[in-house]
């Protein structure tokens, strides 16, 4: 990690300092914490991004220093409101330290389904998105010290982040962050081979908590995509790879890589 991205996690935690026990950090960032701060492996870096996707449950408790809108706005950060069916999506925006940040509210739809977004505190909306609660149920926490100051903040287990990435990746809208969930799989199950096995028996762990449908559309999912041809998962996550990763293979290793490592995957999760 950079300084400078590192320096950018960082203000936006202290930032957030209060409201911390109720947040779960997603996307890109949870899977840079897993490497730097859960595996010690401070040279290993996924997809950068200056994106942060926040994982709330249907209520935010106001803290005793006031409202969550009010903090983001005491640094800069505004409401970014996209209506959809009537309905706002808060994407609160602004620079920290001149870098562009970006907070958006996740919640788990759960019986509020039929709604795009929730308040979940006063002007805070959260989009509203099917098995999120895997993330929210299955959480580890992990501690920073950020300038003398020991700070926890919470991620999913990286079983609980893969499980929901492989059930929420098709029903995305937009093909690059389809693709962007398939690379964080990937990149994760790559890592290690004593990872991923350990991995394998935690996904499974984790999926026998919910309806075994569960299991199966994860499993489903990723067959379509890198089983049953064309395999478009394949070139998808390929493109997605940055630069100063995986430089030991050229673009066709890369690729049978990437089909061995999702092949061998699904084999030891229908076992």
């Amino acid at each position: 990690m950079s300084e400078d991205l590192e320096q950018n996690l960082f203000e936006v935690i202290k930032m957030l300092e209060e409201y911390l026990p109720y947040i779960v950090l997603g996307g890109g960032w949870a899977s840079l914490i897993y490497y730097h701060y859960l595996w010690g492996e401070k040279d290993k870096f996924p997809i950068q991004t200056y994106d942060f996707d926040f994982i709330v449950k249907n209520k935010i408790p106001e803290s005793g220093q006031g409202k969550l809108i009010n903090k983001l706005e005491q640094y800069g950060l505004k409401p970014n409101y996209t209506p959809i069916t009537n309905t706002p999506i808060g994407q609160f925006e602004g620079e920290i330290n001149g870098v562009l940040v970006s907070i958006e509210f996740l919640t788990y739809a759960g019986y509020k389904r039929s709604k795009d977004s929730i308040e979940v505190q006063t002007g805070i909306w959260a989009q509203t998105l099917e098995y999120l609660n895997i993330n929210i149920e299955n959480k580890i926490p992990i501690v920073l010290n950020i300038e003398g100051k020991e700070l926890t903040i919470w991620v999913p287990k990286p079983a609980a982040f893969i499980f929901n990435k492989g059930l929420v990746f098709t029903r995305r809208m937009d093909d690059t962050k389809k693709a962007k969930d398939l690379y964080y799989i990937f990149d994760i199950l790559s890592f290690r081979d004593s990872q991923k096995i350990k991995l394998i028996k935690e996904i499974k762990e984790v999926a026998a908590k919910y309806h075994n449908g569960w299991l199966n559309t994860f499993k489903n999912n990723l067959n379509k995509y890198f089983i049953e041809e064309p395999k478009n998962g394949i070139n998808m996550v390929f493109a997605q790879k940055p630069a100063y990763s995986f430089t030991d293979f050229n673009d066709d290793q890369l690729k049978n890589h990437i089909e061995y490592i999702f092949k061998t995957f699904i084999k030891e999760i229908e076992s």
